[in-house]
């Protein structure tokens, strides 16, 4: 992992601190929340190790050396797990000192544990009730399946209303048809039918994950939000697609120290799993795009600059990435190199983005030598035009 990115983790970690899954009364400062661990991963040379907690994902700071609190938060994970390991199944009640690094950790009491049942991190199992031609519904269901795939939505609804009516129950059924329901830009609809899924089965990521983005579409910001966390909660796939939508809506509404901080549980993951060589899909690129416009909404310009310098590595001939590295550099006063930045994203960029681009480049050339000598040699052949935000 690379050691700009490690301080990232860290730096963040610390200064965010965690948002609550469940918080206590505070004392002197502290704050105590009721949580349970999903990982732990040491950094650097183990002088630090890093936390993910499951409700609200989020990470936290532990530090080993110099810290007294250390063995005894150790011991507490390590309790009654026979192989030695981090114990990451149950509830804890945390502490959180005012720098948001965790402070103290103790396993819950019989009561607090009733009291705070519906935290349990234990995976729910889908329930669907068993019906006497289910045979028949089950070839019927694939048939559906096939219409969806082959785009016939209509077709796919009729025959699956007529398996719903025969049995309602069945958490697959209700949630082929709302994904039908999407795919005819049936939002609420899709969003109502896919609820009734997730009654019976609460911890489907894929659900969750397909709700937050109806809710998105129905620009229902909040709701949308809270399927998007718990998607992520209760993702083990590892599948970067609902990092990539959720920290892209953050960056909408705008959030962007949210976005930070699930882009951080993201990377904790895939380095907890797949450490120097990383992971790769079809979306982590973009997450990391959008990440790094997220860096840059914070005003983080430096920890910005490195990502999309980062993914002009990968991808060189890509002109947004130029275009995003150039407004970084003009935000951070570097006018000529954002200038020259620019120049190249506008030669790369195809025809229908050239106007737009070239008007917000003539502009940043126009604001930077307003109270200097021009440099004619970095001019742009059109007229300023200021960059839509």
């Amino acid at each position: 992992m690379d050691i700009k990115i490690i301080l990232i983790l860290i730096g963040l970690a610390i200064a965010s601190g965690p948002v609550t899954g469940q918080t206590l009364a505070p004392k002197g400062g502290e704050r105590t929340e009721v949580n349970y661990v999903r990982g732990v991963r040491a950094l650097a040379a183990g002088d630090v190790e890093i936390l993910e907690l499951g409700h609200h994902p989020q990470l936290c700071t532990l530090f080993v050396a110099g810290n007294p609190d250390h063995l005894q938060i150790q011991r507490v994970l390590k309790n009654g797990n026979e192989n030695g390991g981090y114990s990451c199944n149950r509830l804890f009640s945390i502490t959180f000192n005012p720098n948001g690094q965790l402070a103290s950790m103790r396993p819950l009491t019989d009561a607090e544990n009733e009291k705070y049942s519906d935290l349990q991190p234990i995976m729910a199992l889908a329930v669907a009730a068993p019906s006497a031609d289910e045979p028949t519904l089950s070839g019927q269901y694939k048939k559906a399946q096939t219409l969806y795939d082959e785009g016939k939505s209509d077709a796919a609804i009729t025959l699956l209303n007529n398996i719903i009516s025969r049995n309602t129950q069945n958490p697959d059924y209700h949630f082929l048809k709302a994904k039908c329901l999407a795919k005819k830009g049936l939002h609420a609809q899709a969003l109502r039918e896919a609820a009734f899924a997730l009654k019976m089965d609460p911890q489907n990521p894929e659900m969750l994950h397909f709700s937050a983005v109806s809710a998105y579409f129905l620009k229902d910001y909040p709701k949308a939000a809270e399927y998007f966390e718990k998607a992520i909660q209760h993702d083990y796939v590892y599948s970067a697609l609902p990092f990539h939508n959720y920290v892209r809506m953050l960056i909408e509404i705008p959030r962007p120290d949210r976005a930070i901080e699930i882009y951080n549980v993201w990377k904790h993951r895939v380095d907890l799993l797949w450490g120097a060589q990383g992971y790769q899909d079809q979306y982590t690129e973009d997450l990391d795009f959008y990440a790094a416009q997220a860096f840059e909404l914070d005003h983080q310009f430096g920890t910005a600059l490195f990502m999309y310098e980062e993914l002009l590595v990968i991808d060189p001939l890509f002109f947004g990435y130029h275009a995003q590295r150039a407004r970084v550099l003009m935000k951070k006063g570097e006018g000529i190199e954002a200038l020259q930045s620019f120049h190249e994203a506008l030669r790369l960029a195809p025809k229908e983005e050239k106007d737009a681009l070239c008007g917000e480049a003539a502009q940043a050339y126009a604001d930077y030598f307003r109270n200097k000598p021009a440099n004619e040699t970095l001019a742009f052949p059109c007229a300023p035009k200021p960059r839509a935000h």
